[in-house]
């Protein structure tokens, strides 16, 4: 019944991890296709016309152990970067003009996590980042609107090493592409 020869042992070995990769590269490509969040705006509110950006230092949970790293720090000089490449002059609030656009975002939740627990079982060791981003305009502080953004990593092994890290840049990158969209009318 099964094959004795090495030749066809190889191959079905090799078909066999071929159909792994494929399934993997599905699951992967299928968790990269979440909408990009989008911004509610107050009423009668809109973000089109801003090209100038002050990105608020961010408010970040308090954490019984402390955090590995600056998490508002490193959280705010992602978004500013995301930001840029998109286009955006991004400034200081002490040198921003009166009709620049204020992005404050605040951690609702932000949780380091564990790659070698996620490797032992999936769920536990998990790496998420929920921020609320609200924007105001610099000259009047009227409030314009707010994003909910959220990212999670629950499973995996040696190759989610630095997810505590690699999960403020994709979050800061979908914010960014929010504030894009918004401000150009997508």
């Amino acid at each position: 019944m099964w094959p004795r020869d090495t030749a066809t042992l190889g191959q079905l070995a090799c078909r066999l991890a071929r159909g792994m990769m494929f399934a993997f590269a599905i699951i992967v490509l299928a968790g990269c296709a979440a909408a990009t969040p989008q911004i509610a705006t107050t009423p009668g509110a809109t973000l089109s016309g801003y090209r100038v950006l002050v990105v608020a230092m961010p408010i970040v949970p308090k954490h019984p152990d402390g955090y590995s790293f600056d998490v508002a720090g490193t959280f705010r000089d992602d978004l500013k970067h995301a930001l840029s490449e998109r286009g955006y002059e991004v400034v200081d609030s002490a040198n921003a003009p009166s009709g620049a656009l204020v992005v404050q975002c605040e951690f609702v939740t932000y949780e380091e996590g564990s790659a070698f627990k996620r490797w032992i079982m999936p769920g536990w060791g998990a790496t998420q980042a929920t921020v609320l981003t609200t924007f105001a305009d610099q000259k009047t502080g009227a409030p314009l609107g707010s994003l909910m953004t959220s990212q999670a990593v629950g499973a995996g092994g040696l190759y989610t090493i630095g997810q505590y890290r690699l999960i403020l840049i994709s979050v800061a990158g979908e914010v960014a592409t929010a504030i894009d969209n918004k401000i150009k009318g997508v």
